[in-house]
């Protein structure tokens, strides 16, 4: 749980960081963020961050319940998200909401995506880890076998 914990605050301020820099990137010449601005940018983290108790023990679920929860996740995150931009009155529009819809979709798609290539290339180091302990214990019990032959050879 501690685990868990440690990695939702330090996704809080990844997507409160992420969030800033949009902001920073697309705001005009001169404009600054006030308080209360700054103040909703982090509940916005705090609200996306939050489905994520979704995927909380998920190392010990199934294939089809950690397939269930990832869809149910998404789902969740995608209403947050939109209730959060409605309630903030970052959109006012349904063409903003299917902006936000999309941007939530394109940044789950990447995350999930450098999740499994993350995923991949510690399966293959822990297989090759797992060969190479074959290996060695393969050739510690072929060298093994040749000492209880000379041995054997002796008496």
């Amino acid at each position: 749980m501690l685990s868990f914990l440690k990695n939702r605050f330090i996704d809080f301020f990844l997507i409160f960081g992420g969030i800033l820099l949009i902001q920073a990137f697309s705001m005009k010449e001169g404009q600054v963020l006030n308080a209360h601005e700054l103040k909703m940018i982090a509940l916005c983290a705090v609200c996306s961050d939050l489905p994520s108790f979704i995927l909380y023990n998920i190392e010990n679920a199934g294939k089809w319940n950690m397939r269930i929860r990832m869809v149910l996740h998404f789902v969740v995150l995608e209403i947050v998200v939109i209730i959060f931009a409605f309630w903030a009155d970052f959109v006012s529009n349904w063409k903003g909401v299917a902006g936000i819809a999309i941007t939530v979709v394109i940044i789950y798609v990447l995350v999930a995506l450098t999740t499994w290539t993350e995923s991949c290339r510690e399966a293959r180091r822990i297989n090759k880890q797992i060969q190479n302990r074959k290996k060695a214990d393969n050739q510690l019990s072929e060298n093994n076998l040749i000492v209880e032959v000379r041995e054997n050879k002796k008496k």
